[in-house]
């Protein structure tokens, strides 16, 4: 038998009914307090919510960790002779599309990027200092928070 592919109406629907389903049966649609943290059962349906601990690592959009400032340096790195060859747009575009790709893969860094630009230039003086040089050069900026299109002034 071949594979038959429901229309993305009707995924929806089957997926909104089963999601009522569930609030239903957990009591979601009672108003009848918190979720027992335990192991449910109903009619052959388990489900287990599991509250997260006091010391759980929960990322932080608002911080900078030294894992995601080697990222940017080591997402810049390679890009520098793709630059010296490239027209202006073309390397500016490509450096923003790098640090907006960072900023989203590192718990969301984006807003801290918008409202100071200069960070990456912090991050790359203190983690990579030698590829901000060479990156400022094949770009053509002063510094790297010049070359920022998209993050607030």
């Amino acid at each position: 038998m071949g594979m038959h592919v429901y229309p993305i109406r009707q995924t929806t629907i089957a997926l909104t009914a089963a999601l009522m389903c569930l609030a239903t049966v957990t009591g979601c649609t009672t108003g009848a307090g918190p979720l027992p943290t335990t192991p449910t059962s109903h009619s052959g349906i388990t489900i287990t919510f599991v509250s997260p601990s006091a010391t759980a690592d929960i990322p932080r959009p608002d911080r900078v960790t030294p894992e995601a400032a080697k990222q940017l340096c080591d997402m810049i790195s390679p890009k520098i002779g793709e630059w010296r060859d490239q027209g202006s747009t073309a390397r500016k575009a490509d450096f923003n599309f790098i640090v907006h790709d960072w900023a989203a893969r590192n718990g969301g860094l984006n807003t801290q990027v918008i409202a100071d630009r200069t960070i990456v230039d912090r991050i790359t003086t203190q983690n990579c200092p030698d590829t901000r040089r060479q990156a400022l050069a094949a770009l053509q900026i002063g510094t790297l928070a010049d070359g920022l299109v998209g993050f607030g002034g």
